[in-house]
Order: structure tokens, then sequence, then C-alpha cells
């Protein structure tokens, strides 16, 4: 059944699923990136605005204190990922902006110091809950702080299959019982402090944006985009531009990427096996292809030490 919103009909829920690819394998792809991010020292630090992010990924650190030596610690070897909590969905935007620029300003200056990118991972609600676009912006504030260049586009990749909330035809869904809903027919989307009613990831952006951004401004790419073309190999060439995501633990079939007027979108991808564009990465549900299982997590001082989960973990597919 096609519901309305915003004046349109958006299709059927088995239309949309109908028409969804196989998704994509890509031998290796984890491995490979992750020797990759290792030969150029890159770091991933991801920036958790609710602690339910960290407390369903194994083998990180996470650091639970906004504190620039922790941060250093928590990435001391290249190829390491150091989650970062900033709580920021419990704050005002105000307060959140102050707190991402000021933990994405020390993030890029450790990256200096290190001899190596550090790129950021922003995660935050996969029911699109949260201070979407202002953290976004947050965020390249800080890099043009640092480095004296923003970011040349936003990728919004909103998705946690587990839980029954994926992006399928430009559309944001959420399983509610047995049915699956577009997002802004959900509950979620009457959140006292989150509320919205788009549920087309274009119009969202533009809702969000409060009419700054137009639906014909945000750009969709289907999962035909996503190839085994996009893994690097041990020794990847640099990208020449740079974008800024808010993403997820899991490709989504669809992805609304809100560009700038930058002409060259090359992308690195991710550490865990996901062809899906950074370097700053919103992520809407777990880190990428997360298990979890029995652990007692070490904590020092701000920093928590995550150990790999046991043999009777379960673990998420990727997909593309």
């Amino acid at each position: 059944m096609s519901t309305i919103q915003d004046g349109r009909a958006l299709p059927s829920a088995d239309d949309v699923f109908a028409a969804i690819p196989e998704p994509h394998a890509s031998a290796d792809a984890r491995s490979r990136i992750r020797a990759a991010n290792r030969a150029v020292g890159r770091r991933i630090a991801v920036l958790d605005d609710d602690p339910t992010g960290s407390q369903t990924v194994h083998d990180v650190a996470v650091v639970t204190v906004l504190d620039r030596a922790e941060y250093a610690a928590g990435l001391a070897d290249a190829g390491s990922t150091c989650f970062v909590l900033t709580n920021t969905r419990s704050l005002t935007e105000a307060d959140a902006v102050a707190v991402n620029r000021s933990a994405g300003r020390s993030l890029f200056e450790l990256g200096d110091q290190l001899g190596g990118p550090v790129q950021l991972i922003s995660r935050s609600d996969s029911t699109l809950r949260g201070h979407v676009i202002a953290e976004v912006r947050a965020l390249d504030a800080a890099r043009r702080d640092v480095t004296g260049r923003g970011y040349d586009g936003v990728l919004l990749i909103p998705a946690f299959f587990e839980a029954g909330r994926v992006t399928a035809g430009d559309i944001h869904w959420a399983r509610v019982g047995s049915e699956w809903l577009p997002a802004g027919e959900t509950e979620f989307a009457r959140d006292a402090s989150f509320g919205y009613t788009a549920s087309d990831l274009k119009d969202f952006v533009a809702e969000k944006s409060g009419g700054a951004r137009s639906p014909q401004a945000t750009s969709t790419a289907s999962a035909s985009t996503t190839s085994a073309s996009a893994v690097p190999s041990a020794s990847p060439r640099s990208s020449g531009a740079s974008a800024t995501a808010r993403s997820s633990s899991s490709t989504p079939r669809s992805t609304a990427t809100w560009k700038s007027s930058s002409s060259d979108s090359r992308t690195p991808n991710d550490p865990a096996g996901r062809s899906c564009p950074g370097p700053v990465r919103r992520s809407c549900a777990p880190s990428p292809g997360w298990s979890r299982g029995p652990r007692s997590p070490r904590r020092t001082s701000g920093r928590q030490a995550i150990p790999a989960a046991t043999d009777s973990s379960w673990s998420a597919r990727t997909s593309g």
C-alpha cells in the first residue's frame, strides 16, 4: 500500500524491496581495508552521540571522557579504531555543536602529530533522531579550523538491519511488528526533541536544514554503485577529495548524499569491509561488521578497552 507524504505518494515497501539487488560480497574485503589503513597510518575515531553505539562493538578502545590525551592513547596504533562517547544526543544543539567542534579539532590535530590521517565517524540513531545536520557542520568547521579545508559532501546512510531499519528506494523504513513503515510514519518521528515528517531522505535533509537545502540539491546513490573496485589494496592511492557522512553499521540499499560543489568525489573506505564513502562518517547504527558476546571490559582512566567477543558471539552481515 502506498502512503502520502508531502503531497505525493510513496511506493509500498513490497514494491521497493522487490527491486533490491542481491548483496555484493568482496573476498577478504575487511582484511584488505584494515591492511590499507595500517599501511598509510590511518586511524578511525567514532564520535558516538549515545552510549548504545559503543556497547555493541568489540576489539576497540572506548574513550568516555573528552580528553586529548585519551584520544591519543586510544588511537596510538596505526589502523586502530577508537569510540569517543560525546553523549550529545542528550544535549542542546548549541552544546552538541560545541562538543563536536572541540573534539573534532583535537582529533584532526592528533592526526598531524601521529603523521597519519585521523578519519572521523559521527555515529547517531538509526531512526534519524539526533542533531543530524548541526553536528556534521560542526565537524566541517573543525576540519577547516585545523586543515584550512572543509568537506566536499555529506553522506546520509541510515540502516540497522537487525533492528529492522533500512534505507531503500531513497526512503528510510522501520519494521513495526510485522509491517514495514516509512520512518516518518512511526513513533520515532514524533520524538519530542528530534521529530520529523519526511521519510524520503532527500526530503528529510531539506526538512532538517530548515529549507536551506532543497530536495533537488540532494543526490542519491543506489547499491549498484557499491562495488569491489572501491575496496583498496594494501597500498591504496590517496583520495583527491573528502566527504562527510552520517553512516551505518551496514551499507544501505540507497544513500542520500548531500554534496557540495566539489567535482572530485573519490572517497576511501571504512575499516570493516563496506564500500561506503568517508572520511567523516556519521554512523546511525552500531559499528561495521559488529558482533556481540560475553565480555568484561577493562577501564583505564577514561578509556575502556573492549576485547574481542567469544565464540558465542553473533555477527551482523555486511552487504552492498
